[in-house]
């Protein structure tokens, strides 16, 4: 026997058999034992014939012209307010679970959206406090650098600041003498011409040194000897003194010994001529003699070259010219 089980409204609980079939109306017009007639619920419009097809029960009615509809045991159907299932006696399996997802649909819809908009929202604030932590962070990292794998930063105090993460791959810069910069790519310029500076870059394990040419092994050594009254001059590694015993004794007493070697006698009255005053070019062979030459004239040995002398000689490393009783020489530049 099959039976009908309403779940709903002042019908919850009624449970009526279908045989051969049940007739639910809300017209009072042929009413028989066979029909349940519930006008408070439907209009008077309104028939429904549940029936035994064979197979099931089937309902109709539930449109004008409406061709039956086969209803599945133990599922729930919501009509025009009125809930109820249908089953075969002995086998009552109600479909609670697919019944209160299909009417509370609109509210599970409405929260997944809203749990959904929310979970959105977190996300975004999230990420913008992420981003706005990395922008502290970046602008805290000033001066910082990564070399090696390793996050260098300048003191502790930016090293403190940072997440424990990047801590395990940080190590601290320190030092009294060092000079932090704001970024790894520097310009090193004459503080007087503004000119590049020739330098050297050396690399150390937890910093770099720009190497300066500062001739202070020069100025001490001029220092040493104007001291001590000696007139000098240097032409390349060369030191040309006016008494070349006295400055070896300057020197050894003041620790510069290893300039000795450098130290040549020079007579005062040779005046060392300088290549900005001296605007010619040099041929020198060791199978030939040498000679000077500009874009006019060649002068050789004997020849007197204006505003210079008379050429004395040409060797591979000097020209001597005699002016009088003025010795002039020009150190060949290498």
């Amino acid at each position: 026997m099959w039976l009908i089980e309403f779940v709903e409204g002042h019908l919850h609980g009624v449970t009526l058999p279908i045989e051969p079939k049940l007739i639910i109306t809300g017209s009072n017009e042929g009413i028989d034992s066979e029909t349940l007639y519930v006008p408070e619920v439907l209009p008077t419009g309104v028939r429904w014939e549940l029936f035994n097809d064979g197979n099931g029960i089937a309902i109709r009615g539930l449109k004008k012209g409406d061709k039956s509809k086969k209803l599945r045991a133990g599922r729930i159907y919501r009509l025009r307010g009125i809930a109820f299932f249908v089953y075969l006696q002995g086998k009552r399996q109600p479909q609670w679970m697919s019944y209160r997802t299909r009417k509370y649909r609109a509210i599970i819809i409405l929260t997944l959206l809203l749990n959904i908009g929310l979970g959105i929202g977190i996300a975004m604030a999230y990420q913008a406090n992420q981003d706005a932590l990395m922008a502290e962070r970046f602008t805290l990292l000033n001066g910082s650098y990564i070399k090696n794998g390793k996050l260098k930063v300048p003191n502790s105090a930016v090293f403190a600041a940072l997440p424990p993460a990047w801590q395990a791959n940080a190590d601290v810069v320190e030092g009294a003498n060092f000079s932090h910069l704001s970024q790894p790519v520097v310009e090193v310029v004459s503080s007087y011409s503004k000119l590049p500076v020739s330098h050297k870059v050396i690399e150390n394990t937890d910093r770099d040194q720009i190497q300066v040419e500062t001739f202070e092994a020069d100025n001490r050594i001029m220092a040493m000897l104007g001291e001590y009254g000696l007139s000098f001059n240097k032409v390349k590694d060369t030191w040309f003194v006016s008494d070349s015993a006295k400055a070896a004794i300057v020197l050894r007493a003041n620790g510069l010994q290893e300039i000795i070697p450098f130290i040549l006698a020079r007579n005062d009255n040779t005046q060392v001529i300088d290549s900005a005053n001296f605007p010619y070019s040099i041929f020198y062979s060791s199978t030939s003699r040498g000679y000077l030459y500009d874009d006019k004239y060649r002068y050789w040995v004997g020849s007197d070259v204006p505003s210079i002398g008379v050429i004395q000689s040409i060797t591979r490393d000097k020209v001597v010219f005699k002016d009088r009783d003025q010795t002039r020489v020009y150190f060949i530049q290498q």
